[in-house]
């Protein structure tokens, strides 16, 4: 099971949207947010898409693991 089916597992309304940092081209950065749904606040954040969806996956775990 990868991160993201993972983390579609336990929150269905997750996506992935990518956003670029600076203004000028050839300067920018881009990155990956992993939100719920419409949410404003972002779960978890990435370089990379799968590195997002890891993030995701791992805060999940811990939450999980925090309860018990």
């Amino acid at each position: 099971m990868t991160a993201k089916e993972f983390v579609k597992s336990k929150m269905p309304n997750t996506r992935a949207e990518r956003q670029v940092n600076g203004m000028i081209k050839g300067m920018q950065r881009a990155y990956y947010l992993i939100r719920d749904g419409r949410s404003a606040m972002y779960f978890s954040t990435g370089d990379t898409e799968s590195k997002a969806w890891k993030a995701a996956k791992e805060k999940i775990i811990e939450s999980e693991n925090s309860k018990k």
